[in-house]
């Protein structure tokens, strides 16, 4: 998917909600899981969480 979710994290996040596999949900389903883990976890799940 676009958010490049793996799959147990997907899943811990309630992803299956909407599709069974990342990459076949559509972009705003990505977005609301992704916004799930985001309160879960905060930044820590992106790599990109460090300021340049």
């Amino acid at each position: 998917g676009g958010l490049q979710f793996d799959l147990p994290t997907w899943r811990s996040v309630r992803g299956t909600d909407f599709a069974a596999y990342p990459h076949q949900a559509t972009r705003e389903q990505q977005i609301t899981v992704a916004n799930r883990l985001y309160a879960q976890r905060g930044l820590q799940p992106w790599g990109c969480r460090h300021a340049a």
